[in-house]
């Protein structure tokens, strides 16, 4: 109903004009009641200018879209305010008391893919094992857009704050601008969702979940990067959960 309202104000000119052109001559042909032969020209003449009238006007404004009565629930950036995108925001560690919030462990972990080589492997569960000096590492050539990662966690519950270790370390400024570092992430759990840009810079990154409810799993999408000084690989030292 809301779209075919809008559609009618957009067009207010045209729909008076399409009355005016159809009531004057039924007026019109009324009041010279007594010349039947005028009051079918009046009758034809108004149904001629309703049909070139109706090719001035949205399809949506003559045939009423949306009269249904049920209103349109998608907001401005696109998405169903009915189902599945959720509130996501960056907050301050500085504001954050995570002591007044329990941490969720990693129950398992995955990677869509992960760096190995002869000396070292750098997994998914390098994010959920406590140290924020181990770390996941892409095995891809080139940057790591679109590079998925889950996390299954041990108890499922209302998960209020996400905290994010970019990079490659959380104490070497050297190694972390080398290595690529997410910028555009995807959070999925279930069919809730959202995507938050995340700061270039070492140490933890809150992010804020907000009517979000029970979840069990998470589900993160790499999907644009900022590019390292040196290597391609793209790192994510830790990530870890409160409720």
């Amino acid at each position: 109903m809301s779209a075919f309202l809008g559609e009618l104000k957009m067009n207010m000119p045209a729909v008076i004009t399409m009355l005016i052109c159809l009531g004057l001559p039924f007026v019109y042909a009324v009041l010279s009641h007594r010349d039947r032969a005028f009051k079918r020209k009046a009758v034809f003449v108004a149904f001629i200018a309703m049909l070139l009238i109706r090719g001035s006007l949205p399809l949506t404004v003559l045939e009423g879209a949306d009269v249904s009565g049920e209103e349109d629930t998608e907001d401005a950036d696109g998405y169903d305010e009915g189902g599945s995108v959720c509130g996501i925001r960056l907050d301050s560690m500085l504001d954050l008391n995570l002591d007044a919030y329990t941490r969720v462990a990693c129950a398992s972990s995955d990677a869509s893919n992960f760096l190995k080589t002869k000396k070292n492997r750098y997994p998914a569960e390098n994010m959920f094992d406590g140290d924020p000096e181990t770390c996941w590492q892409d095995g891809e050539d080139g940057y790591a857009e679109g590079t998925e990662i889950y996390a299954l966690l041990e108890e499922p519950g209302e998960i209020k704050y996400i905290i994010f270790y970019n990079g490659r370390s959380i104490s070497d400024q050297d190694a972390y601008e080398k290595n690529g570092r997410v910028r555009e992430l995807t959070i999925v759990s279930g069919e809730k969702t959202g995507t938050i840009e995340l700061p270039d810079m070492m140490g933890p990154t809150v992010i804020a979940l907000e009517n979000w409810g029970e979840v069990s799993e998470f589900h993160f999408v790499a999907d644009s990067v900022y590019p390292g000084t040196k290597y391609e690989d793209t790192c994510i030292s830790e990530i870890e959960f409160y409720r």
